[in-house]
């Protein structure tokens, strides 16, 4: 009885750091510019059950440049386009920067996999903005199992 209840216990406690562990999200720090802005930060890529299992930013953006062109961050989801709602922007003249962050998620599915963080320079009028993105995947080790009602047509 008592090896029983001791095995017991032990699976019990397996379970549940296992659980633990797998509730903890995927963060990657990294660091974009391009000439006139740059944006440092982290990215998370939160489980299913947690900020609805979304991929998050959050760092500095700052115009590194006074040149009268602002800058801004924004990112994007797969199969979506890129997300001005979480889009932060400095004007020219806002040269110590500013924090920026947000949370993007697939409203079509229960988790996002993977994404994009792009950091521009919104040049004047009639010229093409100045970017650098970087891609970002959800690593394969923490990809949650797939729930039964998922695998209906």
């Amino acid at each position: 009885m008592k090896r029983v209840l001791t095995v017991g216990m032990l699976t019990g406690s397996l379970v549940l750091i296992g659980g633990l562990a797998f509730a903890a999200p995927t963060v990657n720090s990294y660091a974009l510019s391009v000439e006139g802005a740059s944006f440092g930060g982290q990215t998370t890529f939160w489980p299913r059950d947690f900020n609805q299992g979304c991929m998050a930013y959050h760092g500095w953006l700052a115009d590194t440049a006074d040149d009268g062109d602002s800058v801004y961050v924004h990112s994007k989801v797969h199969g979506y386009d890129w997300d001005d709602n979480g889009r932060v922007e400095l004007h020219d003249g806002q040269y110590s920067g500013r924090s920026a962050s947000a949370c993007i998620y697939d409203r079509a599915m229960s988790i996002v996999n993977y994404g994009w963080v792009e950091v521009c320079v919104n040049r004047q009028p009639f010229q093409q903005d100045r970017c650098q993105r970087q891609f970002f995947k959800r690593p394969e080790n923490s990809l949650p199992p797939v729930e039964p009602d998922e695998l209906l047509p």
